[in-house]
């Protein structure tokens, strides 16, 4: 597990980002809007669930939806295995991780490598801009806007009748 506790700088003005790769394609977060990165563990799997939604992964006792990163940008469908890893992010209204192939680095960005892109560029407008880093290019995605409003109610309910069902079978085992 690696935390991605805030980090100090001398330049304010510089940005911590996390970049990651999701079928050969570069794509990069805001430090702070990630809580911290796990390799995949056993999802408690709901038995009708969205395409989007790999399971839950169970956090000491708050179940956090896996989301199929590759389900939402319309990639090929990911190789999931014990090491594949999962961000965690700290959503505004739900926190939930997302499947990646591969996390590339966690890294400080200067203003000047911080690239906008124009409204109207990408579904939910998640994209919000690109990181140079290196000789690398990677989108800048907006964690709140990865999942469509209607996406994130259904896990939300899904979240919630699967906590009480877990809670109803270990209750009927004591």
């Amino acid at each position: 597990m690696v935390r991605t506790d805030k980090q100090t700088s001398r330049d304010d003005s510089a940005r911590w980002i996390v970049q990651f790769t999701l079928a050969d394609q570069l794509y990069s977060l805001p430090r702070e809007a990630v809580d911290e990165i796990v390799q995949m563990a056993e999802l408690v799997v709901p038995p009708r669930g969205p395409r989007i939604l790999a399971g839950f992964l169970v956090i000491g006792e708050e179940f956090v939806p896996v989301i199929r990163t590759s389900e939402l940008f319309g990639a090929a469908e990911q190789q999931v295995g014990l090491y594949t890893p999962l961000i965690v992010l700290r959503g505004e209204r739900i926190r939930f991780a997302i499947q990646v192939d591969r996390i590339d680095t966690v890294s400080r960005v200067p203003p000047h490598d911080l690239l906008p892109i124009p409204a109207g560029h990408s579904v939910n407008e998640c994209a919000t801009g690109m990181v140079r880093i290196g000789t690398e290019t990677s989108l800048l995605l907006a964690a709140d806007r990865l999942m469509l409003e209607e996406e994130r109610l259904r896990v939300s309910e899904l979240r919630s009748i699967e906590q009480a069902r877990v809670a109803a079978v270990q209750e009927a085992n004591r």
